[in-house]
């Protein structure tokens, strides 16, 4: 038996549910319960009635120090194309200097016999070129940087 804190309302929630079954069946607030659950890493996952939702869980005073936790960013990639896989870089279309816009063909990488079209993700203006037509590039080689269109025009005035 938990009571469960939701919305500022607390419900009573009776289960013997084992977290190695995929249903949790329980009763709360008195009415009968069953929803898919899948461990998801620190997560739970649960599916009902054509919703989703993800609970933590965790004890009172891990919730404490969870809540103390820096919230990691993941990196900003739009200002640089890379190689998604190795291969062979067929043709450079951008130069150091240039105005691109979003979506715009900066660079053809073979792989396994096939010319992938790598793009920039972001209007910007080529910063650098690190690869030549002909040389070979590695898994996640950055082949151009970009700067923000802003930022390239500052770093031009006097």
């Amino acid at each position: 038996v938990w009571d469960v804190a939701l919305h500022g309302e607390t419900l009573r929630v009776e289960t013997n549910w084992n977290p190695a079954s995929p249903l949790f069946r329980a009763t709360v607030a008195g009415r009968p319960v069953v929803i898919q659950i899948r461990r998801h890493g620190l997560r739970w996952r649960l599916f009902h009635a054509g919703a989703y939702a993800e609970a933590l869980v965790l004890r009172p005073r891990v919730a404490e120090l969870y809540a103390l936790m820096p919230v990691r960013k993941p990196p900003d990639l739009s200002r640089v194309v890379f190689s998604p896989m190795p291969g062979l870089v067929r043709s450079v279309h951008v130069a150091q200097g240039e105005l691109v816009r979003d979506g715009q063909l900066a660079v053809i990488v073979e792989a396994m016999k096939m010319e992938n079209e790598l793009k920039a993700e972001a209007p910007g203006v080529v910063a650098h070129v690190h690869v030549a037509a002909g040389q070979a590039v590695e898994k996640d080689q950055i082949l151009i940087d970009l700067l923000a269109p802003e930022a390239a025009a500052a770093e031009e005035a006097p």
